[in-house]
């Protein structure tokens, strides 16, 4: 976020944490405070920062390389919840994962050698 206000336009205090704690609610972020180190998170609540960062610049694109990796269900549940939520908003979602057959598919796009196939309204089990 400070990117897109230039270096000499910052955000305030109160900003900052008026957005962590938006972004710890609305993921679910079990924290003692914003002001924890990402670090001394658990790995699933570490994946969930990282997304918040992003979801924070307001993107309309999000790109998901294996989001979920080496996290407990349950944090993979909410951020496969999420991206649904996102696509529904009408945000652009890319979610790159090896074993993409696991979940369902509202619609997919196919590049296979520089061909480009769409299938509406697949369900992949």
């Amino acid at each position: 976020m400070q990117a897109s206000l230039g270096w000499f336009k910052y955000l305030s205090l109160q900003k900052q944490y008026e957005i962590a704690d938006k972004y710890i609610a609305l993921l679910n972020i079990s924290t003692p405070s914003a002001d924890q180190l990402v670090k001394n998170l658990s790995g699933g609540n570490q994946q969930k920062v990282i997304l918040a960062r992003w979801l924070a610049t307001n993107p309309r694109l999000l790109i998901l390389d294996e989001p979920t990796r080496g996290i407990d269900v349950g944090a993979k549940a909410e951020i496969q919840k999420l991206v649904l939520s996102l696509a529904d908003e009408g945000k652009s979602c890319v979610f790159i994962h090896p074993s993409w057959r696991k979940y369902y598919v509202r619609a997919i796009a196919l590049l296979y050698y520089g061909i480009r196939r769409r299938s509406p309204n697949l369900t992949v089990m």
